[in-house]
């Protein structure tokens, strides 16, 4: 005679394992860490700001905030960092930092305005309007040669001509 046993699983120990898979995949999508940031130059924005959701604290050339540990998240907050503080010459934890290339496009990218965000309604479309008048051509430059005559016949010689060695 076989025993046959119940492989079913108490509810009340699913729900405790539930809870601590939740509990593991929050702690770690919250995972901070203490962001340092060295600036070219002393900080364009001295004290305490937000840039990038980091509060961020400025002293001279350092800036000190926390953030993500996640390094996939900081070229957003370094970008952020550098429009309000100016272009910066190192990023990063005491664990990890940003290498020469992430930092040159963290300078780059925040270098650019940041986008705004999208509208909340469509504007209305403009009235067509006639055609812009095409401008005019550009004149030609009269242009100096370096002979010692006035060869654009302004009254002066050879203005505008750079010697070059």
């Amino acid at each position: 005679m076989s025993e046959t046993r119940d492989r079913t699983v108490a509810p009340w120990l699913r729900n405790l394992f539930a809870f601590a898979l939740l509990a593991t995949a929050a702690g770690a999508l919250q995972a901070k860490t203490n962001l340092v940031a060295f600036g070219v130059h002393e900080a364009a924005r001295q004290g305490s700001f937000e840039a990038g959701g980091i509060a961020w604290t400025c002293n001279g050339e350092l800036c000190g905030g926390e953030g993500p540990d996640d390094m996939a998240l900081w070229p957003e907050a370094c970008a952020a960092l550098v429009r309000e503080s100016g272009p910066l010459v190192a990023f990063g934890s005491l664990a990890k930092r940003f290498d020469l290339a992430q930092l040159d496009r963290c300078n780059r990218e925040g270098a650019q305005p940041a986008v705004p965000a999208a509208p909340s309604a469509a504007p209305a479309p403009a009235a067509p309007s006639a055609p812009a008048a095409a401008p005019a051509p550009p004149e030609a430059p009269n242009l100096e040669i370096c002979n010692g005559a006035d060869d654009d016949g302004d009254g002066e010689v050879d203005e505008g001509v750079r010697l070059t060695v």
